[in-house]
């Protein structure tokens, strides 16, 4: 006789919600990064490669600052069973991402008292601008997993649409207007709040008097031991990942100059844009799907394994056009000044496809409880890339550094794809004895 338990093992979710769900986001994704596209070749021709060598340096500041700016606690919202303890989760979340950026504007303030004169010097005075994205990212995050969490995932297709008209709308003027670097930076801040506004007055209009209802101070500090591994190993691990990836910018700059910087950030931006989005739609629907499957005792593995080849296949043949193609299509496209670009692209990508494929691998690793192993891997990633960074700087050029970095991203990025896929594995011969055991008894 079946229990109840190995009943629920059988019904499992069906794939096609998991594919209508993923459709929904990726109608967005894919509006967002027509417009994107669309305003890279005019962008190119308004700034020059020292512009973007500054808009570069701020968002690789901001990468790694905003890791921390909800404790990581923003993942686990998708977690709980009961909406009341999800509800609480956020809000937790929301509230360090105030204090954050609080704590960062209280830092930058003292620092530009300390020293004046900085605020008069052209490529520095937008650190201000710091806390003021932090907590745009913050609590856009917060409002995001919680519309997986009720698979409202119109409502991220629609603020990833409004990012992209924000961004590049403001960088298309503020470039006819001259303003340099700077108007770069302008239309990155502008573009994710008004997309932030718009998460958050949709979430509020259809759930605020939910969320009203359940908030409560004692349940939400309460949530900081309930989900404490987040910030004790997915933050760290997140943090080190984003150092990691933003490394590059900085010895870039300390060995050839912003024009390099501008170079790598012109790239790893159009490449980056579309993979992060698409990538970041996999990862709230694969997450949901997954907390799902583990929470009804069912098989991670093929759910994993279906994923990545699907995603393997839609993917491949761009990536088989840029590396063949690179430069000339950068050239043709950007602007001549733009081929060392292409250059860059052709190896960057390679590296970036297994980035593309690697949100089941992350999703697994925090479904299964698997922080601590991926904060090790990190550890080990980091000194790798600074490794692989440093010997392009003494034996060859900067784009010998970008090619030994890309290919470390390679090899330790196949690495975590297939340990995670062994892991689910593993994991579905475990639940598999339990059913046996109990149905037995």
């Amino acid at each position: 006789m079946r229990t109840p338990l190995a009943g629920n093992a059988a019904g499992r979710l069906k794939m096609g919600s998991f594919g209508k769900q993923l459709a929904v986001l990726m109608s967005g994704t894919a509006l967002a990064q027509v417009i994107t596209i669309l305003s890279a070749p005019v962008l190119s021709r308004l700034f020059t490669p020292e512009n973007f060598g500054v808009f570069t340096f701020y968002s690789s500041i901001i990468s790694v600052l905003s890791i921390v700016a909800g404790g990581k606690y923003e993942i686990a919202v998708v977690l709980p069973e009961k909406d009341e303890d999800a509800v609480n989760v956020m809000g937790l979340s929301i509230m360090l991402a105030f204090i954050t950026s609080l704590l960062s504007a209280l830092l930058l303030g003292g620092a530009m008292w300390v020293n004046a004169p900085i605020t008069a010097q052209m490529d520095t005075w937008w650190l201000l601008w710091i806390p003021a994205s932090i907590l745009a990212i913050g609590i856009y995050q917060s409002c995001n997993y919680w519309s997986t969490r009720q698979k409202t995932f119109r409502r991220q297709s629609v603020s990833q649409v409004v990012r992209s008209v924000g961004v590049s709308g403001t960088q298309l003027s503020t470039g006819f207007a001259g303003l340099g670097g700077a108007g770069l930076i302008l239309g990155q801040l502008l573009g994710q709040w008004v997309a932030t506004m718009t998460l958050f007055v949709q979430t509020w209009r259809e759930d605020g008097k939910a969320i009203r209802d359940k908030l409560s101070m004692k349940k939400m500090l309460a949530s900081i031991k309930t989900y404490k591994q987040f910030p004790l190993f997915n933050m760290p691990q997140a943090f080190i990942n984003a150092m990691s990836q933003q490394m590059a910018p900085f010895l870039l700059a300390a060995y050839y100059g912003s024009a390099a910087v501008g170079l790598y950030g012109l790239s790893l931006r159009l490449l980056q844009m579309p993979i992060n989005v698409i990538s970041q739609s996999i990862r709230q629907v694969y997450l949901k799907r997954a907390s799902d499957v583990f929470n009804r005792k069912g098989k991670q593995f093929p759910l994993y394994v279906k994923t990545i080849l699907s995603l393997g296949a839609v993917g491949i043949l761009p990536v088989c056009i840029l590396v063949v193609w690179g430069p000339e299509l950068f050239a043709v496209i950007l602007g001549e000044q733009w081929r060392e670009a292409g250059e860059f692209a052709r190896w960057m990508i390679l590296w970036l496809y297994l980035v593309y494929l690697n949100p089941p691998a992350s999703v697994t690793a925090q479904v299964l409880n698997l922080q601590q192993l991926v904060l090790v891997f990190e550890v080990f990633l980091f000194a790798a890339r600074f490794l692989a960074l440093w010997l392009g700087f003494v034996y060859g050029t900067a784009l010998t550094s970008i090619v030994y970095y890309s290919l470390t991203g390679v090899l330790f990025q196949m690495t975590l794809i297939a340990g995670m896929g062994w892991f689910a594995y593993r994991h579905d011969k475990q639940i598999k004895q339990q059913l046996k055991e109990v149905d037995g008894k």
